[in-house]
Parts: structure tokens; C-alpha cells; sequence
């Protein structure tokens, strides 16, 4: 009896230092629950607004009071509206790698059909709340086509896009070429003047 009671008294102080794993495993379970509700939320709102253009059903997805951080976008929820709805009835988007964290949600995807001589490819970052998205940054790119490509490989899935010339848009193929030579230039001077101060 006594040893039995030595034990359990051994047994109680080791449960008392060590970490409950059975609790650890549960809250790991919610948290990717969590996050993955998150990530389905993250998808199937920007499935609605820019692929279906249901406004209405988006509205559900989008806090009233929505932060939106990009430049390109004015602000709230109706900025964001509206700018989808400036779009032609072609555009499209595509998410590609998407991962959470706690209340965050980044997806990278690619933005096509916009009237744009080429693609974009956004790095999406969305604040989620109670399941609502409540704030948004992004970082967007054009899609460089293989020609384009210093790394030669595609920004976005697997393969590199093809871009047709459309009638009048070599003069702003010309000038996207153009910004993309003038970035480039003032970078190799930006970095010779920060390598000889």
C-alpha cells in the first residue's frame, strides 16, 4: 500500500510540472480550425465579389467598416465595390499558395481579364474578425511573361502567360517595357550610391 501510495503522490507532482498534452492536441485542433475557416472564408469571398460579382452575398463576407491600406483602392467596403465594378465582366481571379495565421490570411493569387495589357499577381493580406474580413493590404506585381523573366520561372502556377499585342496596345506594352527599364536603372544607382557612402 505504501508504495502505491508513493506512486500516486509521484504521479500527481508529474502531471502538475508537465504540460497536458490531451489539451495541447484539442487547442492545436480549434487553432488549425480556426485558421482554415479563415482560409475558406478568404477564398469564397473573393470567389463571390470578383469571379461571380454577387455583391449582395459579398456584402456578408466584408465588414461595413473594412480598412483597406492598398493606394489603388479608395476606401471601406465601397471602394472596394466599386473598383470590382469598374472591371470588365471579364476579369477573373485565381488563388494560388494561401496561409493563416492567428487573425491573418495571405493568399497569392492572380488577377487576369482586368483590360490590362497583362495579368497581376497579388499578395493579398487579410485581417479576420468573427469571421468577417475587417482590414486588407496587398502587394501587387505585373505577371512577367518568360521574356520578361529574370528568374525564369512563372510568378504565379506553372507556366509563364502568353501576351497577345492588341491593336493599340503596343504603345502601352512600350511603356510598362519603359518603367520597368527606368525601375531597373534606379536601382543600380540607388545601390552604387548606397555602396560608396
Amino acid at each position: 500500500m505504501e508504495f502505491g501510495t508513493r506512486s500516486k503522490g509521484l504521479k500527481e507532482q508529474r502531471s502538475a510540472e508537465e504540460p497536458d498534452f490531451k489539451s495541447l492536441q484539442t487547442e492545436n485542433k480549434v487553432d488549425k480550425s480556426i485558421q482554415q475557416k479563415n482560409k475558406d472564408l478568404v477564398l469564397k469571398a473573393f470567389d463571390t465579389l470578383f469571379n461571380k460579382r454577387d455583391y449582395a452575398t459579398a456584402e456578408t463576407f466584408w465588414s461595413p467598416k473594412y480598412v483597406q491600406h492598398s493606394a489603388h483602392i479608395e476606401p471601406g467596403r465601397e471602394g472596394l465595390f466599386n473598383l470590382v465594378k469598374s472591371t470588365p465582366a471579364t476579369l477573373k481571379y485565381e488563388p494560388g499558395l494561401i496561409v493563416a495565421d492567428d487573425g491573418f490570411v495571405i493568399v497569392h493569387g492572380r488577377f487576369s481579364g482586368m483590360g490590362l495589357p497583362v495579368n497581376c499577381i497579388a499578395a493579398d493580406i487579410l485581417r479576420v474578425e468573427n469571421g468577417i474580413l475587417v482590414e486588407h493590404w496587398d502587394v501587387i506585381q505585373d505577371e512577367a511573361s518568360e521574356d520578361q523573366s529574370k528568374s525564369k520561372a512563372p510568378m504565379f502556377g506553372s507556366s509563364f502567360p502568353v501576351y497577345g499585342r492588341r491593336k493599340g496596345m503596343d504603345r502601352h506594352y512600350d511603356q510598362i517595357q519603359q518603367r520597368n527599364r527606368t525601375r531597373s536603372t534606379q536601382e543600380v544607382i540607388y545601390r552604387s550610391r548606397s555602396d560608396s557612402g
